[in-house]
């Protein structure tokens, strides 16, 4: 397991009606998996995108939830925080 290399921006934080994630050029092109849980545990959202030097624009005003978990694995990236919607 001992490679797993965390470089990732996410932001704004707190965010309010979008989540922008951004990634290191080395993963670019790569698949990740984008998951939201509430803090009962429950996937609000998930869904996979291929990354690219843009980064990813994530619609957060649908997810329902102001307090959440969120999860970004790939291949070598792996990333999880509690992130307050306002």
């Amino acid at each position: 397991q001992g490679d797993v290399i965390q470089e990732i921006n996410i932001y704004p934080c707190p965010p309010t009606d979008k989540l922008y994630i951004s990634v290191a050029e080395e993963f670019w092109g790569l698949d990740v998996d984008v998951t939201f849980h509430s803090l009962l545990g429950k996937v609000v959202f998930k869904k996979t995108f291929r990354l690219t030097g843009v980064g990813l624009e994530i619609p957060v005003f649908e997810v329902g939830e102001k307090l959440l978990v969120l999860s970004v694995k790939g291949k070598g990236l792996s990333h999880r925080q509690l992130m307050m919607i306002n």
